[in-house]
């Protein structure tokens, strides 16, 4: 019943979403490939793609300061914790709208040990998010054929909450076998 109202409330907002969002961006479209710098700590390390992680990717774009960014990371902890041993299920914080070599650091000082990643040139890249605020979250599935958006979310979410566990383990669920 939770997820009956909750999807249909993100359906809703994906109807008075502004067209300066990319259709990629959109429920059940493909999002765009895209660059990050990923950071382990407080370096800079290799840049990566979306495309390079397989599976169910939560990806999170977060900015410097946010309010319900604060609220939000704790429960990115207890998620990578509760799916420690699961390697098709990569979270994915992304700084946006911010400078790396402050925005990492205030993300690390509220207690997220788990890779980071800065993507400063979205748009450049063809990728418009919403423009409804801060945090915004996607799940999108990887399967190697797309980039399917399967849930949009502008706001902190309690990502540790039973209901969000078990739907991304039905998403994981239902992933090709790897072969």
């Amino acid at each position: 019943m939770f997820f009956t109202h909750l999807f249909a409330a993100v359906l809703l907002l994906l109807s008075v979403v502004p067209a300066t969002a990319t259709e990629g961006t959109r429920l059940g479209n493909q999002f765009p490939d895209f660059t990050m710098t990923e950071y382990e700590g407080l370096t800079s390390g290799s840049q990566k793609q979306l495309s390079d992680f397989r599976g169910v990717v939560v990806l999170n774009f977060w900015t410097y300061r946010c309010a319900p960014c604060i609220k939000e990371f704790p429960e990115f902890r207890r998620l990578r914790e509760i799916f420690k041993d699961e390697k098709r299920l990569h979270i994915l914080p992304v700084l946006t709208k911010s400078y790396p070599e402050v925005g990492i650091p205030w993300g690390r000082s509220l207690g997220y040990s788990g890779p980071l990643f800065n993507a400063r040139q979205l748009r450049n890249e063809g990728v418009a998010l919403a423009e409804v605020g801060f945090p915004q979250n996607y799940i999108v599935i990887n399967d190697g054929a797309g980039r399917t958006v399967a849930y949009f979310f502008a706001g902190a979410l309690p990502w540790s909450n039973s209901e969000y566990v078990r739907y991304l383990r039905e998403l994981i669920a239902r992933l090709p076998v790897a072969e």
